[in-house]
């Protein structure tokens, strides 16, 4: 595991998961364990999912209430995990779920919105450009960070927020749209507030749930104007044709956007459907299908954000 950060070691994990190779995935996950003492709650989970796909239902029971035991947790929909039906009808399961609910309602009521940002380094001078980069459902603003920092060198202000919706511990979500659309306010107002930023080039980023909801607010408009999108392998709408009624208005006022996702995504049908829609009432989005790839970040994503920023503002 030397050099290797937990992003890479997750892209593996569910690049062998994908394939079925669950036992070689296990394997992983518990040689790199102790090079990631942090995320401890996540590989517990994914311990435990893969024991359960194995048919090791005890190991798999037991890995949950140890990982419990030292005060980690999981929300009752990532419990609900279908890699986990094999024990979902024992009694030892559904009392770890219980527990895990009560910690996370606790936890929930003490928990608050976030932001992070950052400014370019060195002769870049401001006010800057901003890239208001989501997190995706699951994931957290510091740990995504790494994704969208090639930004700044490019000149760009990078704000990264950070929802106040538990999904699990140090894990959060963009379920609740109203409210996810009432702290990206909050936090759209302290950047201009309180740094140099350029408020009239503006650009949504994300990944996943979070590169959906840029879409969708970008389309929109509101909270606050954007001048495009860039999207990592968004996840499917439950309401396209809602989305898909936004996009006229959006291209009218300029709206570029560029969507990067893979082969094996899950969601890619209904990525490729949405883009289609943008093309036929004539809005600019670039669409990269990445031979090979799942529902992940590409290997040379700091390109592929250069040219996205390029294509939505130009030189």
């Amino acid at each position: 595991m030397s050099g290797e950060t937990f992003v890479e070691v997750r892209r593996q994990v569910f690049a062998l998961y994908g394939e079925g190779r669950y036992r070689e995935a296990l394997d992983l996950v518990s040689s790199a364990r102790q090079a990631f003492p942090d995320q401890d709650g996540t590989m517990s989970f994914w311990t435990a999912c893969l024991q359960s796909r194995l048919g090791l239902a005890d190991e798999a029971v037991a890995t949950l209430r140890d990982a419990r035991g030292r005060g980690r947790w999981w929300s009752a929909q990532q419990l609900e995990d279908g890699d986990l039906d094999l024990i979902r009808g024992r009694t030892d399961f559904q009392a770890i779920v219980a527990d895990c609910e009560k910690a996370r309602a606790a936890a929930q009521a003490e928990t608050k919105p976030e932001l992070i940002v950052r400014t370019p380094p060195g002769a870049h001078r401001g006010p800057f450009p901003v890239l208001f980069a989501l997190h995706g459902r699951a994931g957290n603003a510091r740990d995504f960070e790494v994704r969208w920092a090639p930004a700044l060198n490019l000149g760009f202000l990078l704000a990264l927020p950070q929802s106040s919706q538990l999904f699990g511990p140090d894990a959060f979500a963009w379920d609740d749209r109203d409210l996810a659309t009432r702290e990206l306010a909050d936090a759209h107002a302290t950047v201009l507030a309180s740094h140099p930023a350029d408020g009239n080039r503006l650009v949504f980023a994300g990944f996943s749930q979070g590169a959906a909801l840029a879409i969708r607010l970008c389309l929109q408009g509101e909270p606050f104007a954007s001048r495009g999108f860039v999207a990592v392998a968004p996840s499917a709408y439950r309401d396209p044709d809602a989305v898909a009624a936004l996009v006229h208005p959006a291209a009218r006022r300029g709206v570029r956007g560029w969507i990067v996702t893979g082969e094996t995504d899950y969601a890619r049908p209904s990525t490729e459907t949405l883009h289609a829609e943008m093309t036929r009432r004539g809005l600019a989005c670039s669409l990269d299908v990445r031979q090979g790839l799942g529902h992940e970040f590409p290997p040379d994503f700091p390109s592929i954000l250069e040219a996205a920023l390029l294509h939505i503002l130009g030189p």
